[in-house]
């Protein structure tokens, strides 16, 4: 017989143990539906809840086989007392006549306290205690039913016995084969059992390793982010050693440009103090020439200096006349504003002649013929006001422009009188700076024997510093030496340092790629510890 699995069933069916019990625990359950269903076609009255009695008490059985498979013992045994119950109801309500119905479903409860009974070790105490429990009211039932029962079994024929032999020899046939099945399926139950432990026991360790696997993941991480802060500020000391170093070659540079260009500047100052030296001769004849000129150029100052003077009277006098002219512009700008202030007088008043001159001509052409000498005097009126606003218009631009041009002529007056007050200002420290000039000249004549005594000192001081120059320039020399071998070995450090640059980067690499399989090692035990506690 092809057995078709069950939905239900779909998901065990990689099971090793599903699949060997699949097809006997269907195929029996087939085997009882077809067996009960033929021995209950003769009951007519009692069809239908013997019918959906049976199909309950299948799909119960298959469900708590299910359970059993499962390892969910406790589920499989409420599965069973519950379709005892139910079958009991049935027995109760249907049953109370007939020696057969009583016999039938006493068997069929009690082929499912044996099903409980084989199907699990876990307590037989309690599966007995609930066997009585169940039973009692079963066994109770025949209490009251004794009478009807015998009378039913003096009427019972050789058919009736004969079926009632045929069913308890099927049902009993029924029991040894779930016996066997049930045994069966104990051992192959606690042997899958053992193998769970095991491999549990297996899972167990591996989640301890994978546990040990991921802290070491975590320390290794830990101690990569340790060793890449230390290797990252070593790199940044050795940076900084080699900015210092740059820096150093840098200034041992400019030291030996320095000494190159002080090494020039001292050649040039020997060249400088041998011209000095000769010029210095030079100089004191020339100072002799320059006293008589001094002398000279006293007398000359002495004579200008009166001039000036009469340059200072004039200053003066421009000044005053500045001010009154500057007073005159002012009073000239007032009496251009009073008479704007007359102009727009007129112009009001030219502006009310205007419109009485319109108001007289309304009225005129009211009044008709005898108003028409009247309207000519009014438009007159009016053409005399139209004339006066424009003539006064012009007068009021000329004023205008001729304010504008008082108060530019004001402004620039005043700037005259600044440059004048500048001048006469210039003019007395210019008269002070010949006086002083003056008092220059004679302290300059006082003080050229003086000068010839120091150009006297400047000459020996001159072959001091020939001697002096000549010293500086062998310290330089000396020093040139030795800024070469400071720039020899700067250069062999920065090789140095930028080996070990590059050594520094190669190592924080590796302690980056350290790290990233470090995390991902965290992360696959993590997985991993996950997916086992999921198992």
């Amino acid at each position: 017989m092809t057995v078709k699995l069950p939905k239900i069933l779909k998901k065990f069916e990689n099971d090793p143990l599903s699949r060997k019990l699949r097809v006997k625990r269907l195929f029996f359950l087939e085997c009882l539906i077809l067996g009960l269903l033929i021995l209950i076609l003769p009951i007519v009255y009692i069809y239908i809840p013997i019918l959906i009695t049976i199909i309950f008490l299948a799909i119960a059985n298959g469900a708590a086989i299910i359970m059993v498979i499962r390892g969910k013992l406790s589920v499989s045994e409420n599965l069973h007392f519950l379709s005892l119950a139910i079958t009991h109801t049935v027995l109760l309500l249907f049953a109370t006549d007939r020696i057969y119905d009583v016999a039938f479903f006493t068997i069929t409860g009690t082929f499912f306290l044996m099903d409980i009974l084989l199907t699990t070790t876990k307590s037989w105490r309690l599966y007995f205690m609930a066997s009585l429990i169940v039973l009692t009211p079963i066994l109770s039932s025949y209490l009251f039913l004794m009478d009807p029962l015998m009378e039913e079994a003096e009427r019972m024929t050789l058919i009736d016995l004969s079926t009632l032999l045929i069913m308890a020899m099927g049902v009993g046939l029924i029991i040894i084969v779930q016996f066997r099945d049930s045994k069966n399926l104990l051992s192959m139950t606690l042997s899958e059992a053992e193998s769970s432990e095991q491999r549990y026991q297996k899972v167990r360790k591996l989640v301890v390793q994978s546990q040990s696997s991921m802290l070491i993941g975590d320390t290794l991480e830990e101690t990569s982010n340790t060793t890449l802060d230390a290797v990252n500020d070593m790199r940044i000391d050795i940076s900084e050693v080699q900015e210092g170093i740059f820096s150093l070659s840098n200034t041992v540079d400019n030291y030996s440009r320095n000494s190159e260009a002080a090494l020039d500047v001292a050649e040039k100052l020997d060249a400088s103090n041998k011209d000095q030296s000769s010029a210095i001769t030079e100089s004191a004849s020339s100072i002799e020439e320059m006293s008589a000129s001094i002398v000279n150029i006293s007398r000359v100052s002495e004579s200008k200096k009166s001039n000036i003077e009469n340059l200072v009277n004039l200053a003066d006098n421009s000044r005053g006349m500045m001010r009154q002219m500057k007073q005159a512009m002012g009073n000239i700008e007032k009496t251009g504003n009073e008479v704007m202030d007359v102009i727009s007088i007129i112009e009001d008043v030219a502006a009310k002649t205007n419109l009485l001159a319109m108001n007289a001509a309304i009225e005129a052409a009211h009044a008709g013929d005898a108003g028409k000498g009247f309207s000519v005097v009014a438009d007159e009126i009016r053409k005399l006001s139209v004339t006066t606003n424009e003539n006064t218009e012009r007068i009021k631009r000329t004023i205008e422009t001729s304010n504008e041009n008082i108060r530019t002529a004001s402004v620039q007056n005043s700037e005259v009188g600044t440059l004048i007050e500048k001048i006469r200002t210039d003019v007395d420290d210019f008269a002070k700076i010949i006086s002083e000039i003056i008092d220059s000249l004679q302290e300059i004549a006082n003080g050229t024997h003086e000068v010839n005594t120091a150009v006297s000192s400047l000459r020996d001081i001159s072959v001091e510093t020939g001697e002096m120059v000549t010293e500086l320039k062998e310290k330089i020399t000396s020093n040139d030496e030795e800024v070469g071998r400071i720039s020899e070995m700067s250069g062999s450090s920065q090789e140095k340092i930028d080996r070990t640059l590059t050594s520094f980067l190669g190592i924080i690499s590796s302690i980056e790629q350290v790290k990233e399989l470090g995390q991902k090692t965290t992360g696959s035990m993590k997985d991993l510890n996950r997916n086992l506690e999921q198992i």
